[in-house]
């Protein structure tokens, strides 16, 4: 038989073929610069979070508190155990990252270094991994040989490994490799069991990728990916070897869920399923997809057309020769990394999760990374005969330059994390959070500057915190875990999963309720009020608790102090009795005065013993509290759900709670003697009210001030009139709140203490700067000496204060009252700004006096008119 040749290309031929190559290493070039930007981009965000001591997310403080528990001694199964007990932990994932990560810290000492440390190597050995898996394996012949020292083989070559980075340039890649997560560790354990699978296939080996696949899922049990992809791949190959494989998989994962179920008393699976078997939503799910495909859709379309020519140029590989699937052919592997997306996919649904985030996209993207790549792979394995001899093997060869364009624009767009206005994510506030080129003004670079400051300001507020909680000495209440966790204190309550298991009755937040109801909880921070939190744990903020300011973005609250105890003996229907009152003292006097808070505290029991609930609890149980004259004459009254509606009787066990009962004095009420009477009421009174105390008005002696009405104590309005009244401090935004050892009131621009018979300024120009990010420096006045300039400098703090400033700090108490200047000029929005101890001295940019800044109203955090919600 005579020997084919291949027919002799043309000259036009040959110059749309050189076309074509020079285009397609035009876009390799392109490529290749694009992901060494974003490699560097990369290097450049793990470098900030690796040097950032603090949680910087919710999910990192909950797992840096959980290893530390044990790595301080508590069993890894004793975390599994009643979320209302202490530790108050909810683990949502089986032990596996904390015991990689307790093995890292050994010789690093750091836990959250080294959670983060495991997630970036994670993510370095998953594209080993994926590089490992998209390798070419198959011999070749003498002429393929030959075709790979052409240009399509070399084109084949360097596009594969620029693929495999590009799992690195993904923006989610690059934000979730250097958390304190366990997400890169459970893909990377999945993507190397995969590798096992596909290098051992037809053999015993195989078996051992069982000890990988079983691991990932004891990493994060949704993780389904890689063990479904090895036994789907593996059943239609090796149906024997597969069901070994998944016995071994779901008796690992079975033993080690039972031993942790028993081990935990039965708590381990309300823990790992029940904590996270949220509701879905399917806006939300949409939401989250529109937002990746978006930006990342040209992505998903090279993936699809590398797998649609590869399939469709191949297909004498895939059939054997009576037309049936070959399914030992080795174009056939092409069906792990399409499976791997597919499962990658489905994971991918359960974003619509509430609290969900776009790490399930992770192994979604690892396996369109992976098809990208592997589609590709064997481009120069054809031979000259091949490439020559059909129609879709010359149209394939247009595929790597297609791909490559698609994969740049893939790469071209992302979502900024840091908001470019508040100390906050992006959007979160905003209400949106616009895909941005990576170019630009508001590129990746831009966005990692912002990163670099906002992590610097965030320092500094955590460093503030650590005290407050640690000085708090006893668990405390947060809706971020990291709060607690950096500072080594317990939090009651890890906000989003105790309120998945609240809602499915799987909790009992009554232990919570009444701690806090007797001002147990020393210390309440959170970034959000109502971020999660029941309605009845906000009752109890906002009325047993009083805001203390904020550090940063946090809120602090603290317990307000009720004053010493009175015993009584007060019997009401229902079995409720009240067992003694607390009565604050007036700020500094021994009398009250018109138009003053007079803070009444009840501590109630209930006999639990009754046969019947107290009547009218269904109806919203009132306190109500009568103020009569000497003659028993009723003035007025006041009514307030018993225990702010937040805690029926029948939760209180066996102990007392208190219940704050606030009485507004009217501004015109006479000097002399009141008696405070109590009764309950349902849809009527339960009892003739009871007397209880009596109270002695006199003359006044501080005043109601601004249109809140809110009185000043006699002590503090001295300090204020002094500070300058109106001019100075401005109207109160509070009314004077006992906290435990200090009665505290802020004003617009400045915030008093009374500490027994001191007064004292709060620091709130130290205080207020923590929030501001990155604030650029203003112009640098003339040095001293020169014509027309005068400045001062304080060598205690190493700043100065220039012409424009010095003259208002002088006629407004200089140091003693505004303190000395704690940072130079600095440019905040249309001002330049300067800090002071006490205060910020502010001036329009345009020109114009200097003035002082609401500090009061940012360290209270009440913008725009929202009052002070206590008492």
């Amino acid at each position: 038989m005579a020997e084919a040749t291949a027919p002799t290309p043309t000259r036009t031929q040959h110059y749309v073929c050189l076309t074509g190559r020079v285009i397609a290493w035009s876009l390799v070039a392109a490529l290749g610069l694009l992901i060494a930007a974003q490699l560097t981009f990369f290097a450049i965000h793990a470098v900030h979070l690796l040097r950032y001591p603090y949680p910087l997310d919710y999910g990192e403080g909950p797992l840096l508190a959980q290893i530390e528990l044990v790595r301080s001694g508590t069993p890894i199964w004793r975390l599994y155990a009643d979320p209302d007990r202490a530790p108050y932990a909810v683990v949502n994932y089986p032990p596996a990252y904390h015991l990689v990560t307790l093995l890292a810290a050994l010789p690093l000492g750091n836990l959250l270094l080294a959670g983060r440390l495991v997630a970036l190597g994670s993510t370095l050995a998953a594209v080993a991994a994926l590089w490992l898996l998209t390798k070419d394996q198959g011999p070749r012949t003498k002429d393929q040989g030959r075709m790979h020292e052409t240009n399509v083989g070399l084109l084949s070559l360097v596009f594969r490994p620029l693929m495999v980075l590009a799992f690195l340039a993904l923006p989610i890649v690059r934000e979730w490799s250097v958390l304190m997560r366990v997400d890169m560790l459970g893909v990377c354990l999945g993507l190397w069991g995969l590798l096992i699978v596909q290098r051992t296939s037809g053999r015993r080996q195989l078996l051992w990728a069982a000890l990988p696949l079983t691991l990932s899922l004891l990493v994060k049990p949704s993780l389904i990916a890689a063990p479904a992809t090895a036994l789907v791949w593996l059943l239609f190959r090796d149906w024997r070897r597969a069901l070994a494989l998944g016995s071994l998989i779901g008796l690992g994962s079975t033993l080690a869920t039972l031993l942790l179920q028993i081990a935990s008393g039965g708590w381990f699976l309300v823990h790992v399923l029940a904590a996270n078997a949220n509701a879905w939503d399917r806006d939300l799910a949409y939401g989250f997809w529109h937002d990746q495909m978006l930006i990342l859709w040209p992505l998903a379309a090279a993936a699809l057309m590398s797998v649609v020519m590869h399939v469709a140029g191949r297909r004498s590989q895939i059939l054997a020769a009576d037309g049936s699937p070959d399914l030992q052919s080795p174009i056939s592997d092409l069906f792990l990394p399409l499976y791997y997306t597919l499962f990658g996919a489905i994971v991918a649904f359960g974003v619509g999760k509430v609290g969900a985030y776009t790490n399930y996209f992770l192994e979604f993207y690892a396996g369109l990374i992976w098809l990208t790549a592997s589609a590709t792979k064997d481009e120069g394995r054809r031979t000259k005969d091949q490439a020559s001899s059909s129609f879709v093997f010359r149209l394939s060869s247009f595929v790597p330059p297609i791909v490559t364009l698609l994969v740049v624009g893939g790469l071209l767009r992302y979502y900024p994390i840091w908001s470019a206005t508040y100390l906050k994510l992006a959007g979160i506030i905003e209400g949106s959070n616009p895909p941005r080129l990576i170019a630009g003004g508001y590129g990746v670079w831009q966005d990692l500057r912002r990163e670099r400051d906002i992590l610097a300001t965030l320092s500094g507020v955590n460093a503030a915190l650590i005290g407050e909680v640690q000085a708090a000495g006893a668990p405390i209440f947060t809706d971020v875990p990291g709060v607690a966790a950096q500072a080594g204190q317990l939090a009651r309550l890890q906000a989003f999963e105790y309120r998945q298991l609240l809602d499915t009755g799987l909790a009992d937040q009554r232990p919570l309720l009444r701690d806090m109801a007797n001002g147990r909880v020393p210390l309440i921070v959170l970034d959000y009020l109502g971020n999660w939190l029941t309605p009845e744990m906000i009752a109890m903020i906002t009325h047993r608790y009083a805001l203390d300011g904020s550090r940063g973005t946090y809120d602090l609250y603290r317990p307000v102090d009720p004053g010493p105890p009175v015993v009584v003996d007060r019997a009401f229907p229902g079995g409720l009795r009240l067992s003694s009152y607390h009565l604050a003292p007036s700020p500094g006097r021994s009398a009250y005065h018109q138009g003053e808070t007079v803070l009444l505290t009840l501590e109630w029991q209930w006999d639990g013993g009754t046969t019947h609930q107290p009547a009218g609890e269904g109806d919203n149980l009132q306190v109500v509290t009568k103020l009569a004259d000497q003659r028993g004459q009723v003035l007025f009254e006041t009514s307030r759900p018993l225990l702010y509606g937040a805690l029926p009787p029948s939760g209180w066990a066996d102990i007392a709670v208190q219940h704050i009962q606030p009485i507004a004095l009217p501004p015109d009420l006479p000097a002399g003697n009141y008696q405070i009477a109590i009764t309950l009421r349902g849809e009527h009174d339960l009892a003739p009210p009871q007397g209880l105390a009596w109270l002695t008005v006199e003359a006044p002696a501080g005043r109601q001030i601004g249109e809140g009405g809110y009185y000043v104590p006699a002590a503090l309005l001295d300090a204020w009139t002094w500070l300058g009244g109106d001019t100075g401090p401005g109207d109160p935004l509070m009314p004077a709140v006992p906290f435990k050892g200090a009665i505290q009131q802020c004003f617009a621009r400045a915030c008093l203490r009374l500490v027994g018979d001191q007064v004292q300024q709060l620091p709130l120009g130290e205080l207020v700067h923590l929030a501001d990010v990155g604030l650029p420096l203003a112009p640098v006045p003339g040095e001293e000496g020169q014509e027309g300039v005068t400045i001062i400098h304080f060598p205690q703090t190493g700043q100065t204060l220039s012409m424009e400033f010095l003259d208002y700090w002088r006629d407004h108490g200089g140091e003693a009252a505004l303190g000395p200047p704690i940072t130079p000029e600095l440019i905040r929005g249309d001002r330049i700004v300067q800090y002071t101890r006490y205060a910020r001295l502010e001036r329009p940019i345009s020109g114009g006096r200097a003035r002082l800044g609401r500090l009061g109203e940012a360290f209270l955090r009440l913008p725009g008119g929202v009052t002070y919600r206590w008492p």
